[in-house]
């Protein structure tokens, strides 16, 4: 399994998204895509979904799992 990241997966009129999926391969991956859990404003994800896989281009990283990550944004 890997993690797959997207950074600026969609545009946002103010501040960022990013995608992490985990999945045995890119192809995979964006199958998972079509219905991705929504966490706005930091919290956990609400039971809202978003259909991102026609959106997304390349993953911007992949990492083998174990992994951690931290993202941080701030004003």
């Amino acid at each position: 399994m890997k993690l797959f990241v997207w950074n600026r997966p969609v545009a946002v009129s103010y501040g960022g998204t990013c995608l992490y999926i985990i999945a045995a391969n890119v192809q995979e991956a964006r199958k998972l895509a079509k219905k991705v859990a929504l966490s706005e404003y930091g919290h956990l994800p609400n039971g809202k979904t978003v259909d991102l896989a026609g959106v997304i281009g390349s993953p911007d990283r992949i990492h083998s799992l174990p992994y951690a990550e931290m993202y941080r944004w701030e004003e």
